[in-house]
């Protein structure tokens, strides 16, 4: 049976609002405020002006609740009155505390959504100014339908639907895990996830609400959203970590619509529906362990187009040593050794969305940390992460966008790259289902460009070497770090 939920107009807690008392023009008439009250009516027929799941079983109205906060205005100073609604289906009240001399001027709900206009840094502007806002933060079982006041007669004030533009995104979740919080990402770019959600609905006790188990049984999730332009949606949903993660106490599960939606104002998408089972969801994970205690060189070989290069993953136990080829000649040589997995493999990247590798290859390979003769240069080489079937990550700024963490092994470090990012074939990697790459397909780091030139003659270069622990992928930055830690320990009882 279909889940169905009436949504009233939500509570407002306001988490991360401004204080708009202590932010708000200076007035010393707030050292005397007195209690007032406000009967509250919203406008007949008045809804979310869009049509909850099926268009055909109509709007949904809106209604207050008792705990509803809203902004009152007399033009100049903001206060925030506590919406009470009688037993008896008597007048809903508004009580606020005001000046004796306060005149309102405007209402608007929710409080929290009644912000400080600020300029493009986030900093409020001069002289402050209010707008709504769709907020960010909402509320499990309840939308932020944005109303305002269209009438104000004496004590009376009639609501109806604000004129700040809005649309709701409806996702439809079954599955069999403990749903805990959900993120909405929007963005111009299918190619990009911004790391800080525009949308955030928690079901955890701190919100007054509780995980979700997710079942056969469809579960809905509303977002209000600001009506803008065409924008790319991304569901994240978060849940416990699995008892297999490393480090980290919880996991976040990508479901990204690659084709674009006008998020028009007055707007229903609906998605499609999305299911999230926890053994499906953990499938299609590859880690690759280094050295003789592990799998040796994992399968991973090296570009045929070095010359002398090699992979040597049974000599040390906890990682492979890569030996550079060299492309010039005795008098100018130009190391490389790109790095390459062609066996064929799936991937799940809407599970684990960063790869990441455990190596010692920057301070050989970009800092150039090797023995040359007198008198010969180094120019330092190059890291680039590319796909065959996407393309390069990040095209030509890939070194510069690539995130790093430090390890205690010295001169180690781990780097890694976000595969929601964009890449220069497809501008995307698929998050609905396993991305399979074929047998033959190239997954490389290309590690190149080390050169050393004017070497006297009869001098030589050794052919530098780097090493490898680890390529993975990896749900979040903190089951890295929890596979950088493990390593450690396992280096440290060698």
């Amino acid at each position: 049976m279909k889940k169905i939920f009436i949504f009233a107009a939500m509570a407002a807690t306001a988490l991360t609002a401004c204080n708009k008392e202590e932010i708000s023009a200076p007035d010393e008439s707030r050292d005397n405020l007195v209690y007032r009250e406000f009967n509250a009516v919203i406008e007949d027929g008045v809804s979310t002006r869009v049509a909850f799941g099926d268009p055909a079983d109509g709007k949904i109205p809106v209604s207050f609740q008792n705990g509803d906060e809203i902004a009152i205005t007399d033009g100049t100073n903001v206060y925030k009155g506590t919406v009470s609604v009688p037993e008896d289906g008597g007048n809903t009240i508004i009580a606020t505390d005001v000046p004796e001399t306060f005149t309102l001027s405007a209402a608007y709900y929710p409080y929290e959504a009644y912000t400080l206009k600020t300029d493009d840094e986030g900093n409020p502007i001069e002289p402050q100014e209010y707008e709504l806002k769709v907020p960010g933060r909402q509320y499990a079982g309840k939308i932020p339908v944005l109303l305002q006041s269209t009438n104000i007669d004496g004590d009376n004030i009639t609501f109806s639907a604000a004129e700040a533009g809005s649309a709701v995104i409806h996702y439809r979740l079954t599955g069999d895990i403990l749903l805990t919080e959900v993120r909405l990402h929007t963005t111009n770019d299918a190619s990009l996830i911004n790391n800080n959600p525009q949308y955030t609905i928690t079901y955890s006790s701190q919100y007054g609400s509780s995980p979700v188990q997710l079942s056969d049984e469809p579960f809905d999730v509303y977002f209000v959203v600001s009506a803008e332009q065409t924008k790319s949606l991304t569901l994240e949903a978060k849940t416990a970590k699995p008892e297999s993660a490393l480090g980290t106490t919880s996991y976040s599960y990508y479901k990204r619509k690659i084709t674009s939606v006008e998020l028009k104002s007055g707007a229903f998408i609906d998605m499609p529906a999305i299911e999230l089972n926890e053994e499906e969801l953990l499938g299609g994970n590859n880690i690759w362990e280094f050295g003789a205690a592990h799998g040796g060189d994992c399968g991973w070989t090296l570009n045929t187009i070095e010359k002398g290069g090699s992979i040597d993953g049974t000599t040390n136990a906890e990682y492979a040593v890569v030996t550079m080829g060299n492309n010039g000649d005795e008098t100018n040589y130009n190391f490389r050794a790109d790095l390459i997995y062609d066996k064929g493999f799936t991937q799940n990247f809407g599970t684990y969305r960063y790869v990441a590798m455990m190596t010692d290859y920057k301070y050989v390979v970009q800092e150039g940390n090797i023995a040359v003769p007198e008198g010969a240069s180094i120019s330092k080489g190059n890291i680039k992460f590319d796909v065959g079937s996407l393309g390069q990550w990040h095209n030509k700024s890939n070194n510069q966008r690539t995130a790093e963490l430090e390890t205690d092994i010295k001169n180690v470090r781990v780097w890694y790259w976000d595969m929601l990012g964009d890449f220069t074939n497809s501008g995307w990697v698929n998050t609905l289902d396993y991305h399979v790459f074929d047998k033959g397909v190239k997954f490389q780091f290309k590690i190149a460009d080390l050169k050393v030139s004017n070497v006297p003659k009869g001098e030589t270069v050794a052919a530098p070497q780097y090493k490898v622990y680890w390529i993975g992928f990896f749900n979040n930055v903190t089951e890295i770090e929890g596979m950088i830690a493990k390593t450690e320990a396992a280096v440290d009882g060698e």
